[in-house]
């Protein structure tokens, strides 16, 4: 985890110019909403369901360094399970947090992603309407070459505005006229020999269908269970 926010760090930088750099830097009443922003993470619970939490100290001059209003991290362990995922939440304006996914990033950093291409999935939240409610996200795994183990870290994230939480192949124009914007990362290590049984869900996105509905009360005060995600097609 401590790598991980150390790499976010170390690559944010702020894109664009004239109205739209305008836009991303606050110049039009923006502050405020994105000073709303970061203090709602404090709402979200630090235990839930079968999963227990404890936070990792971020430096406020790292966040200062990143150019994000706020930076969060914390492990997540499951009591029963005793498997752990790394939750990091980057919140911030468009300009900053839309970019450097980890799929840029990581590389950069000496570790190797596995395919060629991060992968969209989707997270299956229920019906509305009769319509499937959905939550996107883009995953790639990733492994340092020169590492004594051939541990592999697999990441998964994703977008917010508004308790919709999607992956756009270009964040940065999707969210352009936005003043606050929440990135998600879900991290955990996997063995290279780990197997997925036919039908059965990642354990990273297992727990992303209980922690988002948790996000979205705490970050948009959508009730516990609700979400505004937008009826999408499962991929």
């Amino acid at each position: 985890m401590v790598r991980i926010i150390s790499l976010v760090i170390a690559l944010v930088i702020i894109i664009g110019t004239g109205i739209v750099h305008g836009n991303y830097a606050g110049r039009w009443g923006a502050a405020d909403a994105l000073i709303l922003a970061a203090k709602k993470i404090d709402n979200i619970p630090m235990d839930f369901g079968d999963w227990k939490g404890r936070d990792r100290k971020i430096d406020p001059e790292d966040t200062k360094r990143a150019q994000a209003e706020r930076i969060f991290a914390r492990e997540y362990v499951n009591e029963k399970t005793r498997m752990a995922m790394s939750v990091l939440i980057v919140c911030g304006r468009p300009g900053t947090v839309s970019v450097h996914t980890p799929d840029i990033c990581f590389q950069g950093q000496g570790r190797i992603m596995m395919s060629a291409v991060p992968e969209t999935v989707t997270v299956d939240l229920g019906e509305e309407s009769g319509k499937p409610l959905v939550e996107e996200f883009q995953t790639a795994d990733f492994h340092r070459p020169d590492a004594a183990n051939r541990e592999q870290q697999r990441v998964y994230w994703t977008w917010s505005t508004d308790g919709t939480w999607v992956a756009p192949s270009n964040p940065r124009v999707e969210f352009i006229w936005n003043n606050t914007l929440y990135k998600l990362y879900i991290v955990r290590s996997v063995s290279p020999l780990e197997e997925l049984k036919e039908g059965e869900l990642d354990p990273s996105l297992q727990f992303a269908e209980q922690l988002i509905p948790v996000l979205n009360k705490a970050l948009f005060d959508l009730p516990s269970g609700e979400t505004k995600a937008a009826p999408v097609a499962a991929k």
